[in-house]
């Protein structure tokens, strides 16, 4: 995120460019996957959620259906 001048909110909402770990972990436990008529959905996904995809590389974004 520093290096690409880039900011995520943290746990009391205040921009940061380091989020722990554990903060990006309990930030995705919020979103939820669903199967209807065989077509996977993401729930909860948000512009913030997409932003740290984009750094953790294909794996990540293939995983929460952004490929």
């Amino acid at each position: 995120l520093s290096a690409a001048h880039q900011y995520v909110p943290n746990q009391l909402g205040k921009p940061t460019q380091t989020p722990t770990l554990r903060w990006v972990f309990q930030a995705f436990m919020a979103i939820h996957l669903i199967t209807i008529h065989g077509q996977g959905q993401v729930l909860n996904r948000d512009e913030n959620h997409r932003k740290i995809l984009r750094f953790l590389g294909s794996a990540a974004q293939e995983y929460y259906l952004l490929c």
